[in-house]
C-alpha cells in the first residue's frame, strides 16, 4: 500500500522520448468490406411514414404540440398535414426555430424475420411481495436471503423480498406482474402473454437485457415502465398483436422521468435531458395491429409499425425521444406538454441493403497494456488486442488476442515482435485439456467444467456453442473468425497476477494465462452469462465485462470484477501466482437482475479496496450498483451495507476511507460521502463543469510545512478541474482547464481536442490523455496526444528542466500516435545499474515514453496503476 505524501517535486528532467517517425495513421490501416446493413443509421426524423402513408396532426388553427433537433418529416409533398395556416401559428422546431416541413420522400419499410412466437405454456406470476408463483409451484421470499429452486428442469433465484426477480431467457407462455412488483428477462426470449398492472408510480415494472424478444401480447396498465438493463446493446421486442403503452406516468426506456414532470417539455434543461436520451437501445416492432401510446407517457425508441399506423393520442405530459416508422401516424390532439425529439434509434432504411463498412484491417487494442510495476528491459508486458478482419485482411471475421511484448530500455513494447499470442496457444492446445479448464458455477454454486453444467444454466444455449463457437457450420459464429477461440477483449484492462495475465473477452470468459508462455491455466464464465450466448451477436454488441482489479490481504491473492453492466460483482481467490481457481466456490457474488453501475469505468469499475488499510475500511471492498454505495468485506465474512446516494454517480469511486469516499456525479460535480451514504456539502457545492458527467477522479496529497492538502482532478470528456482541500479543511476550486476554456493562468484544450482517458498525476505535475477525432464512422482517423504538464498545484504549465527529443518543451500537446488517447501507464524500467520511471502515453497501435527522474517521495492515492478508466 502507498505511504501519505507526494511532494510537489520536479526534482530532474522530464524526456518525452522520440515522437515515432513513421506514424501508422487509421487512414492507412483501414479497409472498406459490403455486407448487409444492421441498422444504427437512423431515418433522418422523428416520423416517417411508408410509401403514400400521411402524417397528421389534428386540431385547431395553431400548433401547440413541439419538436426539436429536427424540422422535416419524412412524407411525400402533400401528405403532412398540421395546424398553423401562417409560420407563427405552426409547428416548429423549438431549437432551430425552423417550420416542420414534409421532406417529400417516404421511407422504405424494413425487413423483419418471420415472426417466431412461444410454444410454451410455462407461466409466471408476481402478485405479492412475499410469494412467487413458477409454472404453478409457490415459493415464498423471505427478508434475508435468496434461494435457487428447479422448477420442469428450469433454474430461478427466488430473491429477498424487495428485490427485483430474474426470468432466464428462454420460452414462456404468461408472465404476469401486479401490485408493484418487479422482474426483468435476462436475454433473448419469446413470450405468449406480458401483463403488468398494479405499477408504482416510479421505477421500472420490467427491465430487459439487450436481445431480441417475440412477444404474442402485452397488457400495459397504467404507470408500468420498462428499461433496458445495461449501457450498451439494444432490446428488440417484436410484437405479434398490436402494442398499446399505458398512460399516467410510463416511463419507457427514458432517463430522468422524475425530472422531466417537473420542467417544461421545451425548457432548455429539458433539452439536455432528451439529448442524452439512448432510442437505439429500444426498438419496438409491431407486426400486425397499431401502436398507440398516451399522456403522461415518456419514451425513448425505435418504433416500426409495419401493418397499421402509430396512434399518439398525446394531450400533455408526454415526450417522444427517437424515431416512428409507420404506414399512417396521428397525433389526435394538439396540446401544449407534448415533445417530439428527433435522435437516431437502431432502425435503418432496409435491413436488406448492402451497405459498405470501413474497419481496421489490422491488430489494435482498446484498452492500456499490463505492465508490472518494475520491469527489467527484455521483460514482458501484455496487450489486449483485437481484429475486426481474418488474416487476408479482406474478409470480416472478429478474434480476441492477449500477446506478449518486450520492454525496451526507454519503457516502450517492442511491437515488432509478439513474443506469443494466447489465440494461437489456446487453439494448439488439446482440445480435451482446453475443455477441462473452461469452468461456470453449476446449480450447487461450485465450480463445473462448461461440459458439464446443467442444462437449465444454459438457457436456449448449449455447452458445445459456448466451447466450440464454430459448431454447426458456424451457425453461432455472429462474426467472429471461425478458426478463433477467443473472444475481442473491447475495454477491458488486463492485469498481472502473480506468474499469470488475466483478461476478459466478449465471448463471456475471465481468462487466466502464463506470463511466460500464453498457456491456458483456466477460463471462468459466470453462470448468468451461460444462457445469454444463446444470441452470440446480442452478446458481443453489449460486451459483457467491465473491469478487474487484483488484491491481496491476509496472504491470500483476490481477483474482484464487475460484468453485465454492473449487474453482477464478485470476487474470486486465486493462487498467489493466478495459475489456479482457490476453493470450490467464489469468495461472494452479488448479483442484481436489472440493476447497473456507473458507465465509467466502461462496463462498470471492479470492487475496489480502501487507500488507508488501516482503521475500520481495512479489508474492505467498495463499489456502486443501482445508484448504492456497497462496501463489504474482501473475504465475504461480513455482509454487504447498501446505502442510496442521491446523486447520480457517474464515475469510479476514489475509496480513501470510511470517512471520505469520492466520486464524480452526472452533473459535473465531485461529491463527498462516508460509509453511511451521507453526502456532504463540500465539495460537492464547488460549480465544476454542468455541461458533462464526470468520467474519473483520481488523487494526490501535497505535502507543505503545514501539513498535507488533498487535491483531486475531476475529468470530464471536456475539462479537468482541481479541487482542493487544505490542511485547515477548506474546500476550494484550485484550476481546470477545459476545451477551449480554462482558469487564470492556465493553458485551455485546443477546441478540437477531447479528454478521452484520465489525467495522471506524477511527481506533482499533471499529464492528461486527449484525442483529436476523426471523421470515420467505425474505422477512424482518430490522433492521440498528451496534454501537459501541469503544475498539481497551480494549473500553470511546467516547462523548466523539461525536454522533448532534447530539446527544450516550449508547446504543452505532445503526439503519440494514432487511434484514441487510452490512457497513461507507470513503470519503473531497470536496465543494468540504473533504473527510470516512465509513464507510457497509450494509443490503439503506439506507445510514447514520458521518463521522469525520481522525485524524492512520491505516492498516489488511488489504484489506477492496477486498471484503466474509461
Amino acid at each position: 500500500m502507498f505511504s501519505a505524501t507526494l511532494r510537489r517535486t520536479l526534482s530532474g528532467i522530464l524526456i518525452l522520448g522520440q515522437l515515432l517517425p513513421s506514424l501508422a495513421l487509421a487512414s492507412s490501416v483501414c479497409t472498406t468490406i459490403s455486407g448487409d446493413s444492421s441498422g444504427g443509421s437512423g431515418l433522418g426524423s422523428v416520423f416517417s411514414v411508408i410509401g403514400d402513408g400521411k402524417i397528421t396532426i389534428h386540431s385547431d388553427d395553431k400548433c401547440s404540440v413541439a419538436f426539436a433537433n429536427g424540422s422535416v418529416v419524412n412524407a411525400k409533398a402533400g401528405n403532412y398535414t398540421a395546424p398553423g395556416s401562417t409560420d407563427d401559428k405552426a409547428c416548429k422546431d423549438v431549437i432551430s426555430g425552423n417550420v416542420v416541413k414534409a421532406s417529400g420522400t417516404s421511407a422504405s419499410a424494413l425487413s423483419l424475420d418471420t415472426y417466431s412466437g412461444s410454444s410454451s405454456d410455462f407461466s409466471i406470476t408476481l402478485s405479492n411481495s412475499s410469494q412467487i408463483s413458477i409454472n404453478g409451484q409457490n415459493f415464498n421470499r423471505n427478508a434475508s436471503s435468496t434461494q435457487t429452486v428447479t422448477v420442469s428442469g428450469r433454474a430461478f433465484t427466488i430473491p429477498k423480498i424487495g428485490d427485483t426477480f430474474e426470468v432466464p431467457a428462454g420460452e414462456y407462455g404468461t408472465i404476469s406482474s401486479s401490485n408493484q412488483q418487479t422482474f426483468n428477462i435476462a436475454g433473448s426470449s419469446k413470450v405468449k402473454s406480458i401483463e403488468m398492472s398494479g405499477c408504482k408510480a416510479s421505477g421500472s415494472t420490467i427491465s430487459l437485457a439487450p436481445g431480441s424478444y417475440f412477444i404474442d401480447s402485452i397488457s400495459w396498465g397504467d404507470q408500468c415502465s420498462l428499461s433496458v438493463t445495461g449501457s450498451t446493446g439494444t432490446a428488440t421486442m417484436n410484437f405479434k398483436n398490436g402494442l398499446k403503452v399505458g398512460q399516467s406516468g410510463a416511463c419507457v426506456n427514458f432517463i430522468d422521468c422524475d425530472k422531466m414532470k417537473t420542467l417544461s417539455l421545451a425548457s432548455a434543461e429539458s433539452l439536455l435531458i432528451y439529448a442524452e436520451q439512448h432510442p437505439e437501445r429500444l426498438q419496438f416492432n409491431v407486426y400486425n395491429g397499431d401502436f398507440t401510446a398516451s399522456d403522461r407517457t415518456y419514451i425513448s425508441a425505435g418504433v416500426y409499425v409495419q401493418n397499421g399506423k402509430a396512434s399518439l393520442t398525446a394531450a400533455s405530459n408526454f415526450a417522444f425521444a427517437g424515431e416512428i416508422l409507420a404506414n399512417n401516424i396521428e397525433v389526435t390532439q394538439n396540446n401544449n406538454g407534448v415533445m417530439f425529439y428527433s435522435k437516431p434509434s437502431s432502425m435503418s432504411p432496409s435491413s436488406s441493403t448492402t451497405t459498405t463498412t470501413t474497419v481496421h484491417n489490422d491488430t489494435y487494442s482498446l484498452t492500456q497494456p499490463a505492465i508490472p510495476a518494475i520491469v527489467n528491459v527484455g521483460d514482458y508486458a501484455f496487450r489486449a488486442n483485437q481484429r475486426d478482419l481474418l488474416a487476408d485482411n479482406k474478409t470480416p471475421g472478429i478474434s480476441g488476442h492477449l500477446q506478449a511484448f518486450k520492454v525496451t530500455s526507454d519503457g516502450t513494447l517492442d511491437n515488432s515482435a509478439v513474443i506469443w499470442d494466447s489465440a494461437d496457444v489456446i487453439k494448439a492446445m488439446d482440445d480435451t485439456t482446453r475443455r477441462g479448464k473452461m469452468m461456470t458455477l453449476g446449480a450447487d454454486g461450485k465450480y463445473v467444467a462448461i461440459a458439464s453444467v446443467d442444462a437449465a444454466a444454459l438457457g436456449s444455449s448449449t455447452a458445445e456453442r459456448i466451447l466450440n463457437p464454430n459448431t454447426e457450420n458456424g451457425k453461432y459464429l455472429a462474426g467472429r473468425d471461425p478458426d478463433s477461440l477467443i473472444g475481442r477483449p473491447w475495454k477491458t484492462t488486463p492485469i498481472i497476477v502473480g506468474d499469470s495475465v488475466l483478461f476478459a473477452a466478449d465471448d463471456g470468459f475471465l481468462y487466466s494465462v502464463k506470463r511466460s508462455s500464453g498457456a491456458l491455466n483456466w477460463a471462468w464464465m459466470p453462470r448468468q452469462i451461460l444462457p445469454q450466448t444463446a444470441d452470440a451477436a446480442t452478446l458481443m454488441s453489449t460486451h459483457p465485462w467491465g473491469q478487474i482489479a487484483t488484491f491481496s490481504v491476509d496472504g491470500k491473492t483476490y481477483v474482484t470484477g464487475s460484468a453485465l453492466s454492473g449487474a453482477l460483482h464478485f470476487t474470486l481467490e486465486v493462487s498467489t501466482a493466478g495459475d489456479a481457481l482457490s476453493g470450490d466456490t467464489p469468495v461472494w457474488q452479488d448479483y442484481r437482475a436489472g440493476k447497473s453501475s456507473p458507465t465509467y469505468p466502461f462496463g462498470g469499475d471492479a470492487p475496489r479496496m480502501a487507500n488507508k488499510t488501516d482503521g475500520t475500511a481495512a479489508g474492505k471492498l467498495a463499489y456502486v450498483v443501482d445508484n448504492k454505495l456497497v462496501i463489504r468485506k474482501i473475504d465475504g465474512s461480513a455482509t454487504n451495507a447498501d446505502k442510496s446516494l442521491t446523486p447520480t454517480v457517474s464515475s469510479n469511486l476514489f475509496y480513501y476511507s470510511d470517512d471520505e469516499i469520492y466520486f464524480g456525479d452526472r452533473t459535473g460535480q465531485i461529491q463527498l460521502t462516508d460509509s453511511t451514504g451521507t453526502v456532504q456539502e463540500n465539495p460537492g457545492k464547488l460549480g465544476l463543469d454542468s455541461t458533462y458527467p464526470v468520467e474519473s477522479v483520481t488523487a494526490a496529497l501535497v505535502n507543505s510545512s503545514s501539513g498535507n492538502s488533498l487535491y483531486i482532478l475531476a475529468q470530464t470528456s471536456h475539462r479537468v478541474s482541481a479541487i482542493t482541500r487544505d490542511p485547515a479543511g477548506s474546500w476550494s476550486l484550485a484550476w481546470y482547464t477545459a476545451v477551449g476554456l480554462a482558469s487564470t493562468g492556465v493553458t485551455s484544450i485546443d477546441s478540437d481536442l477531447l479528454i478521452t482517458a484520465p489525467p495522471e498525476i506524477s511527481a506533482g505535475l499533471v499529464l492528461i490523455p486527449v484525442t483529436r477525432k476523426g471523421s470515420g464512422e467505425n474505422c477512424t482517423d482518430d490522433t492521440a496526444y498528451i496534454f501537459g504538464p501541469l503544475d498539481l498545484v497551480s494549473g500553470q504549465s511546467s516547462f523548466a528542466n523539461v525536454k522533448v527529443s532534447g530539446q527544450a518543451v516550449t508547446d504543452l500537446l505532445h503526439l503519440i500516435g494514432s487511434g484514441p488517447s487510452l490512457g497513461i501507464v507507470r513503470t519503473t524500467v531497470v536496465n543494468g545499474a540504473t533504473s527510470t520511471d516512465v509513464l507510457l502515453g497509450t494509443t490503439s497501435r503506439a506507445e510514447l515514453p514520458i521518463t521522469l527522474t525520481k522525485a524524492k517521495t512520491k505516492t498516489r492515492l488511488n489504484w489506477r496503476e492496477l486498471t484503466t478508466y474509461f
